[in-house]
């Protein structure tokens, strides 16, 4: 039942368990009677009798809707990151504290940074006035968004451009501001 891609993994594991070695527990895809693709997590243990290996103690495990999950999530991840990166807009991610953890091709393009350079750049810092960023934060916090807030930003550079920002705080789990993510685009 084993896929024919992954049937010489699975006989490896096999024979070193069959040799009297401990492997860690591994997955595998197969194909169900119903001709579907599913997904098992298999344990195997040798049993031995006197020093020798007289049989294999198997645990396997069906993992096929953790897999499918783990598969759509990746999907997903895939799509947002491409908007991401694809998108005309720059669009830049803060920690709490303003430091600029993630920001797209775009971004680096308004800005003149690198991706390297933003990592110690602090979102503040591109503010030719430090209070818009304050005015910014506030209203995050305050309305959870910021839609179309002008303000002048610098580039790497020194150039002043007007932009137009519009953001949204990020949240842990237990609803705390964890950081910032918007987009920014320059007035022409």
């Amino acid at each position: 039942v084993v896929r024919p891609q992954q049937r010489e993994f699975v006989k490896e594991h096999f024979k070193a368990t069959v040799r009297g070695e401990q492997v860690s527990p591994y997955e595998f895809s197969y194909k169900r009677a119903a001709q579907d693709i599913a997904w098992a997590q298999i344990s195997t243990t040798p049993i031995k009798k006197d020093g020798r290996v007289v049989g294999v103690l198997g645990v396997i495990m069906d993992i096929t809707k953790r897999a499918q999950s783990e598969e759509a999530l990746k999907e997903s991840e895939k799509k947002y990151r491409t908007l991401f990166e694809d998108s005309r807009d720059g669009i830049f991610i803060t920690d709490k504290t303003g430091i600029l953890t993630d920001v797209n091709q775009s971004f680096l393009n308004l800005f003149g940074y690198t991706k390297e350079e933003t990592k110690k750049l602090r979102a503040i810092d591109t503010y030719v006035n430090r209070d818009d960023c304050i005015t910014y934060i506030k209203k995050v916090q305050e309305q959870g968004f910021v839609e179309d807030l002008k303000v002048k930003l610098r580039k790497k550079d020194g150039t002043i451009m007007v932009c137009r920002v519009n953001g949204t705080p990020l949240r842990g789990p237990d609803g705390a501001i964890q950081g910032y993510q918007g987009i920014v685009r320059e007035e022409r």
